[in-house]
């Protein structure tokens, strides 16, 4: 939702009294668990010395690999996930001066549907900044811009440039698996999920599958569709009988 430095600056004093009910300074406190939090995640190029980012010279720094790196953690907390994918929210305030307040997600490209977060920001030294997150197949990439003029603008080229050197392809239930699904049938068997796998255009052009069916202790399929890139499998897809 809109940056609000004004929420981040009572979280992180609700935080720090929380970590240290006798500091004095509880947003600094607080800030000391965001460096030591950064140490532990693995941040080698971030430095925290106050909770909203604002500019503070060599002391509030952080780089774009550990940007991505703090987005992935971020979207494994599903709350945290549902609310940096949300456009817009709405909000009663109770109270004499009972109100609805509506809030709009300053990122524009949620609007699209394959994308679902992640973060906006701007200042002065920093310039325009962007941390996008967007689906492709079953596969979640992350984008960050730092010091842009045109975040959006930025943001389609490199989305581009990423379609354009690589192949999303979706075998199992529901394509055509490279002509695995039509031969399948022909046997009476069926995928029933389905898995998207990144490569490059140049591996596209070398996948091959091989159909198993002399699994040991098969109880559960009728077998496994493996699939290769040269010698190497990047996908094990179980198949099933029609008739079950």
């Amino acid at each position: 939702m809109p940056s609000g430095a004004d929420a981040a600056v009572a979280l992180a004093r609700a935080g720090g009294r929380a970590l240290d009910t006798n500091s004095s300074d509880p947003v600094g406190r607080f800030v000391q668990e965001m460096n030591a939090w950064g140490d532990r995640h693995g941040l080698q190029n971030s430095a925290f010395s106050n909770p909203v980012g604002d500019d503070d010279g060599s002391l509030q720094v952080m780089s774009a690999r550990d940007l991505a790196v703090a987005a992935s953690i971020l979207l494994e907390d599903p709350l945290l996930t549902a609310i940096v994918g949300r456009a817009y929210f709405t909000y009663s305030v109770g109270g004499p001066q009972a109100r609805e307040i509506e809030l709009y997600n300053t990122n524009q490209m949620l609007g699209n549907s394959d994308w679902f977060g992640v973060k906006t920001g701007f200042d002065e030294a920093a310039a325009q900044t962007y941390i996008g997150g967007y689906w492709r197949g079953d596969h979640r990439i992350i984008i960050v811009l730092l010091g842009s003029d045109n975040r959006y603008g930025d943001t389609a080229v490199i989305t581009e440039a990423v379609d354009a050197s690589y192949h999303w392809m979706a075998v199992g239930q529901g394509t055509s698996s490279d002509g695995a699904t039509e031969a399948l049938a022909a046997l009476g068997l069926e995928f029933r999920i389905q898995r998207t796998v990144m490569m490059s255009r140049e591996q596209y052009q070398q996948v091959t599958w091989e159909l198993i069916q002399d699994l040991p202790n098969r109880t559960w399929c009728a077998g496994v569709v493996v699939f290769r890139i040269g010698l190497r499998e990047f996908a094990r897809i179980p198949v099933y009988s029609v008739s079950n």
